[in-house]
């Protein structure tokens, strides 16, 4: 949230003023997706916002974003990244009730109630420091009565390349950890790594450079009796980036140019 986009300001001003924008844009799209679809809660795994640049309008879009939420009656799960690990410089803010920040020290089992009963129990555990390269897999641990397990883990799997290997962990482990459901984050790119149990990586709400072309956005997952009933790629970001190529065989003119 609140990316400065650097290196990007060369740009014509109106695009680089949407791009400046965008980030707040598509976190806001988000927080209005998930109230108009009346969710049960969302998951938000970790690097919200840049502590070391000290900027207040990340945080400050995260806290009302989330007070939205809990105004609809809507919880939020939150996991610390490398980029707003729990020792960072973080703005003291008031968080809604219905927001949990999940622990730095332990991995956490937080079960959600829906009618008086519980349907989820939601584990994670956040950064404690930007550099954090410990497997803590091991820490995930599914309580037996948990009616539905969603695990949200920032972590880079099997090593995938162009991203720091913090948290590190292989597909096989996910897999095999009893889990019902695992919420990566960490890679930008969006993938689903396996089915039952679900491994997915949701990417970023905005693709943040030509690295990262594409829609980008979160998914809207349905689960009924204790299974994935649905999950749905829902589209928020403000800028797609693309790559087109453009045939300028034979001109001569900037107005042709332009034309083509």
């Amino acid at each position: 949230l609140d990316s400065p986009f650097k290196g990007l300001s060369r740009l014509p001003v109106p695009i680089y003023e949407a791009l400046r924008r965008s980030t707040m844009v598509s976190f806001n799209r988000l927080i209005d997706f998930c109230i108009e679809q009346q969710v049960d809660f969302l998951c938000l795994c970790g690097d919200l916002y840049e502590v070391e640049d000290r900027r207040l309008g990340g945080p400050m879009a995260l806290q009302r974003g989330l007070w939205r939420l809990h105004e609809a009656g809507i919880h939020s799960y939150i996991i610390r990244g490398n980029h707003d690990p729990e020792d960072g410089p973080h703005a003291q803010l008031k968080w809604p009730p219905t927001a949990h920040l999940f622990s730095s020290q332990c991995v956490e089992g937080i079960p959600f109630y829906k009618e008086g009963e519980e349907v989820a129990r939601i584990y994670g555990r956040s950064y404690p420091t930007a550099r954090f390269q410990e497997n803590i897999l091991p820490e995930y641990r599914r309580d037996p009565m948990a009616p539905f397990a969603i695990a949200m883990h920032h972590t880079n799997v099997d090593g995938n390349g162009g991203h720091e290997n913090y948290a590190p962990c292989r597909l096989g482990e996910l897999v095999a950890s009893g889990m019902d459901y695992w919420a990566l984050g960490h890679v930008h790119k969006r993938q689903i790594l396996h089915e039952v149990p679900w491994v997915v990586y949701p990417g970023n709400l905005q693709g943040r450079s030509m690295k990262e072309q594409g829609e980008k956005g979160g998914y809207l997952v349905e689960v009924r009796d204790g299974q994935v009933d649905a999950i749905q790629f829902v589209s928020l970001g403000e800028v797609v980036w693309r790559e087109l190529k453009v045939d300028l065989t034979g001109v001569e003119a900037e107005e042709e140019m332009l034309r083509r």
